[in-house]
């Protein structure tokens, strides 16, 4: 197998890895929606109201996993999961002085992605929004 084939491969899987676990927490804060809303207010995001802090960090969560798997938009979803891992490791950090090693490197999957792209096996290939975008 070529290395360009094997390199594209590569990439797939790191989406569909990262584009899982955004699945899977987006789902879970539907099904669990008064534990993860609890865990908001009880990291002291006053001006929000919890609830609806959830709902859309839901969305957003399955919305950046559906693209990653599409690769469609990959830097963009990419760069948005690396906004997001970035403030959970921070706010873990400050407020809980815990450490996420697993946030670590699922956030340098997700700079990986809005670096170098989704590659060649998905939909980015075929869109073109305002120079964006690169045509691989």
């Amino acid at each position: 197998m070529k290395k360009e084939a094997l390199s594209d491969i590569g990439v797939l899987f790191l989406r569909f890895g990262l584009a899982f676990v955004f699945f899977y927490f987006g789902l879970d804060k539907f099904i669990h929606m008064q534990a993860n809303a609890s865990t908001i207010a009880s990291l002291g995001f006053a001006p929000f109201n919890p609830t609806f802090f959830t709902i859309f960090q839901g969305i957003l969560e399955i919305m950046i996993g559906t693209f990653l798997v599409l690769g469609l938009f990959t830097r963009i979803a990419a760069g948005a999961a690396s906004f997001i891992l970035t403030a959970i490791i921070l706010v873990f950090w400050f407020k809980q002085h815990i450490f996420l090693q697993r946030d670590v490197g699922l956030l340098a999957m997700a700079l990986f992605l809005l670096l170098n792209g989704g590659g060649r096996l998905g939909l980015d290939r075929y869109v073109r929004v305002r120079g964006m975008l690169e045509k691989n």
